[in-house]
C-alpha cells in the first residue's frame, strides 16, 4: 500500500507544487524508543513522522501507530501524505518556513483540515511562526484552506518561493503582506 499511495501522492504534489520529486526515501520506524533515538531526544506522542538529513522521510509504522502514538490507525494515509507534503515544501523553499505555513499546507494537502474552524478562528494560525505546539495543527490547515480558496494555490506557491533561506518574523510579515495585499 505504501508504494502505491506514495506514487499517487507524488503525482498530485508534483502537479500542485510545479516541481518533481522522483524518489522518496522512506524509513519506517517501529517504536517510540526508536523515534527518540533517531531524533536524539524524548518526543511527544503526536510526533509520528519527520524529514531527516538528505530529505529522508521517517514515519512510524502503521501497525504501531495506535500503540506508540496518540494517532489512530485509520489516520495513517493522511499522515503519510502530510509528511510527503513537508518534503515538497522543503524542496521548494530550502528554508525555515513559518510553522503555521509548513504545517497548514501539509494539513491542507493531506486532507486533515478541521471543517469546524471558521475563517476568523483560523487566523490564530498566524501566531505560530516558530511555535510547533499542538494548537498550530488546529488552526493552520484551515487558514491555508481559506487562503487557497480565496486567492488560489499559485499565490501560496509564489509566497513560498519568495521566502529567503533565513527570515525573521517581521521580514516574513512584509513578504506575506505584499503577496496577499494585507
Amino acid at each position: 500500500m505504501n508504494e502505491e499511495l506514495i506514487n499517487k501522492t507524488k503525482e498530485k504534489y508534483n502537479n500542485f507544487f510545479g516541481i518533481e520529486i522522483n524518489e522518496i526515501n522512506l524509513t519506517v520506524v517501529n517504536s517510540r524508543e526508536e523515534i527518540d533515538k533517531l531524533k536524539g531526544f524524548e518526543t511527544k506522542s503526536r510526533l509520528v513522522g519527520w524529514i531527516g538529513k538528505h530529505d529522508n522521510l521517517f514515519v512510524l509504522s502503521e501497525d504501531k501507530l495506535e500503540s506508540e502514538s496518540n494517532h489512530k490507525k485509520e489516520e495513517y494515509e493522511k499522515i503519510l501524505k502530510h509528511e510527503i507534503a513537508h518534503l515538497y515544501i522543503h524542496k521548494l523553499t530550502k528554508c525555515r518556513v513559518p510553522v503555521w505555513l509548513h504545517e497548514g499546507l501539509a494539513m491542507y494537502l493531506a486532507g486533515q483540515v478541521n471543517p469546524n474552524i471558521t475563517k476568523e478562528e483560523s487566523m490564530k494560525a498566524l501566531e505560530f511562526f516558530n511555535d510547533n505546539s499542538k494548537e498550530v495543527y488546529l488552526y493552520a490547515g484551515a487558514y491555508v484552506y481559506f487562503l487557497i480558496k480565496e486567492h488560489g494555490k499559485d499565490k501560496i506557491i509564489d509566497l513560498l518561493k519568495k521566502i529567503p533561506s533565513e527570515i525573521s518574523k517581521e521580514d516574513f510579515q512584509d513578504i506575506y503582506s505584499d503577496a496577499y495585499n494585507s
